[in-house]
């Protein structure tokens, strides 16, 4: 009898347990429910990029509910003000966009999670040589239990720069920084793609030691978006574990370019300060 009793005190003790479990449970449910919605930008920085007129072209921002309530879409419509920020926009309406639809207000309709403000994009207008943005606050949203996120701002960079540095020849300078040791050369730059490249040689290393070891090249890839250098970070010669990284930048007037980047080594990494000399 006594371990009956002790057998049912255990049960009971088990069914208060669970019962507690989810008593949290559904108390945390309600508690998310009655948050409310948080209005923003999911992507707060992106590009769009052209590099030849084909006329006007859809531009659209999303404004996204990122968070409160039960995860799902709007439970009514959520109206959303915004405006330019004049202080930082450098692109002009009415040159590399325009505003499609009513300017200035969005709505997040019933059962959706985002919003759309509309652009007409003019690729023909896009600045060759720099470029632009058109940067956008939330100001205000009105709606049952909304909120602004801190992503209240987005920034549209519009891209026209189509970079031509494979179609000349250079007289290049690279100088290991630990010691000063110096190699010149004069080489041509290949083209991957669309302002996508690659250099001949990497660091004080001689053009055809990489793919003498059966490397695929001995340069390094990079990109430039209107003069501006990106060397991502990547396998030294598409080949060995030692990575190379970096950044540098395009004279637009002479065409001449500076680098700096690292290789990494197991006896301590390396910077090479490189410069290309346009011919």
């Amino acid at each position: 009898m006594k371990n009956i009793k002790l057998m049912l005190a255990a049960v009971g003790i088990a069914l208060l347990s669970t019962s507690c479990l989810v008593d949290d449970e559904d108390k945390t449910l309600d508690d998310m429910s009655s948050t409310p919605y948080a209005i923003g930008f999911v992507s707060t920085n992106p590009t769009i990029s052209y590099f030849e007129d084909i006329g006007l072209v859809d531009g659209k921002v999303a404004v996204d509910i990122i968070g409160g309530q039960d995860g799902g879409g709007a439970k009514s419509n959520i109206t959303v003000q915004y405006e330019v920020n004049q202080e930082l926009t450098t692109a002009q309406e009415g040159v590399e966009y325009s505003f499609a639809g009513t300017k200035g207000t969005t709505i997040i309709p019933e059962g959706e999670r985002f919003g759309i403000i509309n652009l007409d994009v003019n690729t023909g207008s896009f600045n060759p040589d720099v470029s632009t943005k058109l940067v956008l606050d939330i100001k205000s949203v009105s709606g049952d239990s909304v909120i602004i996120t801190e992503q209240s701002q987005v920034t549209l960079n519009f891209v026209g720069c189509l970079a031509d540095l494979a179609d000349y020849t250079y007289s290049v300078n690279v100088v290991r920084a630990s010691d000063g040791a110096t190699v010149n050369n004069t080489e041509g730059i290949l083209e991957r793609g669309i302002n996508s490249y690659r250099t001949e040689t990497s660091g004080n290393f001689p053009a055809g030691q990489f793919t003498g070891a059966g490397a695929p090249y001995d340069g390094f890839n990079f990109s430039v978006i209107c003069g501006d250098i990106t060397i991502p970070e990547q396998n030294l010669g598409g080949f060995y574990s030692n990575q190379v990284f970096g950044s540098g930048e395009v004279d637009v007037q002479t065409g001449n370019i500076t680098m700096s980047y690292t290789i990494t080594f197991g006896s301590g990494d390396q910077i090479f300060n490189a410069t290309y000399i346009r011919q």
